[in-house]
């Protein structure tokens, strides 16, 4: 968090009683060794940072965005000189964003919660990426910015907002959200929580007229999500997302808790970047301090307090959080593949992609390149056959065996599929260790399905 100098003095009188000069302030500052304009970080270190950040991210942030991230992670350096950079490294970004001219709508709000405006962003919710987000409409701070498995069941929408009732410590005077399904059972908790003291606690309205967060998407889209949806869409174009279930888990197994990482980075440097004066009657500053000490804005606090008792009751009618981001089978098998393979979390967007492209790929050779017979021996006796057609199936029967034989053929070519040896004897193995083999392709016709994965699928 960051104030000026004003700002301190004005907070130390106000929550500490104490009375000092603007000039006191500094020469404090000063005998401390506190300053804000020495001690920058390594030029080249810095530059190396938003070189990074301009390739992941394409001509999205402009000079303003890139210092506060880069404040955001750990680097001190002069507006100016991020400009500089930014000016050499992506010139055709800053003339593009130079050319842009937005006409504002007016807005006015009495103080901090007196007003939360909450949506859903639905633009990656195709690829099972559910993004919602609640806005205060004073301060302009992000309440929550949650990615789920669904963004469409209002007990998954009440629980966000529970939790943030919970850290703010009170409900907002109103809300205002669209009419879908989603955002009743919000607006029956609002209603429940604002008692006979509101005559509307709950507004709701067109998506056109909840503008503070209808506009607050287009920022999250430049400075976040853009990449992701064209990912995405790449995907889609060359035939390797489908749409159907398992595509979904496989994206949410390999990109939900990045992009909630990503979510929650771009929360905290929307929070504490300063919004700068406009021609309309809007409060400037930055958020978190406009939320924390409306006094300083000449503005009034409307939080409320929530009854504990009352509280209970409400979060006994959300969902419980989700404990795996996809669905639990296919979790434990990518942690499992991941883990025999050694392979790290994804730490970017393409990482991601990658990680999906090599699960895909697996699915995708062994579910639709048509049913064939597995039969699993022990003892030298056969002990089950069954037709594959879902990869589940066949990773609840390897955990019981040492290995799997694919006996018979079928138009595709296949003619043996084995681990390690040829013995078509099974030995039964401890069951609470299952793992992901890696299995041979043996006489395979068709060489185009061999150098899918380089000879080998996981089973």
């Amino acid at each position: 968090m960051e104030f000026l100098y004003r700002d301190i003095v004005k907070i130390l009188q106000m929550n500490h009683a104490i009375s000092i000069s603007l000039r006191q302030v500094k020469r404090y500052l000063k005998e401390m060794n506190l300053a804000r304009r020495k001690d920058y970080s390594n030029i080249r270190s810095v530059f190396n940072f938003v070189h990074t950040q301009v390739t992941s991210y394409g001509p999205a942030h402009g000079y303003r965005w890139m210092y506060q991230k880069c404040k955001r992670h750990g680097f001190k350096i002069k507006r100016d000189h991020i400009s500089l950079m930014l000016n050499t490294i992506d010139p055709d970004g800053v003339y593009l964003r130079a050319r842009r001219r937005l006409k504002r709508r007016e807005y006015f709000s009495r103080g901090p919660n007196f007003c939360w405006h909450l949506d859903s962003y639905d633009k990656l919710k195709r690829y099972g990426l559910c993004i919602n987000a609640c806005i205060d409409g004073f301060s302009r701070k992000i309440i929550w910015l949650k990615v789920g498995r669904s963004s469409s069941n209002p007990k998954v929408i009440a629980r966000y907002f529970l939790d943030a009732i919970e850290e703010h410590r009170g409900h907002p005077y109103s809300m205002r959200g669209d009419m879908g399904t989603e955002n009743g059972l919000v607006a029956v908790m609002q209603t429940l929580f604002a008692g006979d003291e509101v005559t509307i606690p709950f507004i709701y309205g067109k998506s056109t007229m909840n503008t503070r967060i209808e506009s607050w998407w287009g920022i999250l889209r430049k400075k976040c999500c853009q990449v992701w949806i064209s990912a995405m869409k790449g995907l889609q174009e060359r035939g390797q997302f489908s749409g159907d279930k398992l595509d979904i888990n496989l994206i949410q197994f390999c990109c939900m808790q990045l992009l909630q990482n990503e979510l929650d980075d771009t929360a905290q440097v929307w929070n504490t970047h300063y919004i700068r004066r406009s021609r309309e009657y809007v409060f400037h500053g930055r958020p978190v301090n406009m939320y924390l000490y409306p006094d300083l804005f000449n503005a009034e606090e409307h939080i409320r307090q929530v009854d504990d008792d009352v509280l209970h009751f409400c979060r006994s009618e959300c969902a419980e959080e989700d404990e795996y981001p996809c669905e639990e089978e296919i979790f434990e098998l990518g942690c499992i593949y991941m883990e025999e393979n050694l392979l790290k979390p994804p730490e970017n967007v393409d990482e991601s992609i990658a990680l999906y492209l090599i699960h895909f790929k697996i699915y995708y050779i062994l579910n639709t390149r048509g049913k064939f017979s597995i039969s699993i021996y022990y003892g030298g006796h056969k002990y089950y056959t069954l037709d594959y057609c879902v990869l589940l199936k066949m990773e609840y029967y390897s955990s019981h065996y040492a290995s799997v034989v694919y006996l018979g053929t079928n138009h595709y070519g296949f003619e043996r599929l084995s681990k390690r040896s040829s013995n078509d004897t099974l030995v039964p193995r401890n069951t609470s260790s299952m793992y992901a083999y890696s299995v041979q392709l043996f006489g395979a016709k068709h060489t185009d399905l061999r150098s899918e994965v380089n000879g080998s699928i996981i089973v």
